[in-house]
């Protein structure tokens, strides 16, 4: 616990070094065009939301993306006044329901490549209408990049502030390694060129688009001009994960725990892309609450921004982060508060203004001290070790730290 809660300390000031003012975060894919769905998002405090552009659905072309975006940037986060909106977009595999899926092509098969033959294989995770592709083939690129209507154009005329990229690891795909090396062809160099031009055609259009990949962490191990091309790595399955295609509220949508040994990997290679100065997101999936406090816990020890839902990503869960509030907005520190020493181990000074009243939380937002005399001290007892909320009231403002008690 002692060495998670030095790395959580060691990193906390560059948590948003990439995407800055992004204290809470929230992934949907599903149901967007749900009665309502749009309107819990606008009233929801996160800061950032991933969300499906949903009119590249075939079956949902005329959903209005644009007019979400545009409710979604005039409605406040915690943090931030306006809210960033991301779009999901999967490069690394074909997807049956997309509209750029003709009548014409043939899915692949475990024993044959689909038509078009860039598609190689169907979804390794059981996922049903997906198909790894080969990334690196022309017309791919065209269909996410290039072409007038790529998935990418689509997404940025609709006013979305950056990508989040689905399936990075087809790099790592074992078809799709074979089928590269037979042609020459370096996979991990391969999606780094590829992430490289999508960043470079949305920043000609706009500028400050942010470029953030799914999982796949490991692509940085010996190519570390990755760190370069994204802006922030979302990881899922951090500490639990669930099963494809299930329903919300089945037990087997979270409370799958991760290995312990992939666990101290991730954590290992993560701490690469926050020692790079980028934006680490994490995705659990669980339903227990035990679960879930666990989930945010180990999130928050190492450093990353986490969100916990289930696999079908299909509704914000009912569960919300700790110290997420609808009633007090944490706002960014501005003034000359200091705390000391922090971490502790016994006692720690607060320098507050006179009258100020402060108080100071768990991890899971319980109330575990109100201090509102000077000297601001507080002296945790029978208190466990752990990452602790401190909010400050003064006449004018308030201030949110972190504390870190260490026995």
């Amino acid at each position: 616990m002692k060495i998670l809660l030095f790395v959580f300390v060691l990193y906390i000031g560059i948590i948003s070094a990439q995407i800055p003012d992004v204290q809470f975060w929230a992934y949907q894919l599903q149901n967007l065009d749900g009665i309502g769905s749009v309107d819990s998002l606008v009233n929801s405090y996160y800061d950032m939301l991933v969300l499906e552009p949903t009119r590249t659905d075939k079956e949902c072309t005329d959903f209005d993306a644009a007019e979400m975006v545009a409710r979604l940037h005039a409605s406040a986060g915690t943090v931030r006044s306006s809210k960033l909106v991301i779009a999901y977009v999967d490069i690394g595999e074909a997807e049956d329901w997309r509209i750029y899926w003709q009548d014409w092509w043939v899915a692949p098969t475990e024993s044959t490549y689909g038509n078009p033959d860039f598609m190689l294989t169907p979804d390794p995770d059981g996922w049903s209408g997906n198909y790894p592709v080969a990334f690196w083939d022309s017309r791919w690129q065209d269909i996410i990049v290039d072409n007038d209507s790529s998935i990418l154009k689509i997404v940025i005329a609709d006013g979305f502030d950056g990508i989040y990229m689905d399936w990075v690891e087809a790099y790592d795909d074992t078809v799709a390694i074979s089928v590269a090396e037979s042609l020459g062809i370096t996979p991990d160099s391969a999606m780094i060129a590829f992430i490289s031009h999508i960043r470079d055609v949305a920043r000609s259009i706009n500028p400050d688009f942010l470029v953030i990949a799914q999982n796949a962490a490991w692509l940085a191990d010996d190519n570390p001009e990755y760190f370069d091309v994204i802006d922030g790595i979302a990881r899922e399955d951090v500490s639990f994960g669930g099963e494809a295609d299930v329903e919300w509220g089945n037990p087997l949508a979270g409370d799958i725990p991760q290995d312990s040994l992939d666990r101290v990997e991730t954590v290992y290679m993560l701490n690469q892309y926050l020692s790079a100065g980028l934006t680490v997101f994490s995705c659990d999936y669980a339903l227990l609450t035990e679960n879930i406090e666990q989930a945010y816990n180990f999130a928050y020890l190492n450093g990353y921004i986490p969100f916990v839902s289930q696999t079908p990503l299909d509704r914000l869960p009912n569960y919300t982060p700790p110290g997420y509030s609808v009633k007090e907005r944490i706002i960014p520190n501005r003034h000359d508060i200091k705390i000391y020493p922090n971490p502790f181990n016994s006692v720690c000074y607060i320098d507050a203004p006179t009258g100020s009243k402060i108080e100071i939380y768990n991890i899971y937002g319980n109330l575990v001290a109100n201090i509102d005399k000077e000297p601001y001290i507080w002296q945790p007892k029978g208190m466990t070790s752990g990452i602790y909320i401190c909010n400050i009231y003064t006449s004018k403002y308030r201030e949110t730290h972190l504390l870190s008690f260490i026995r």
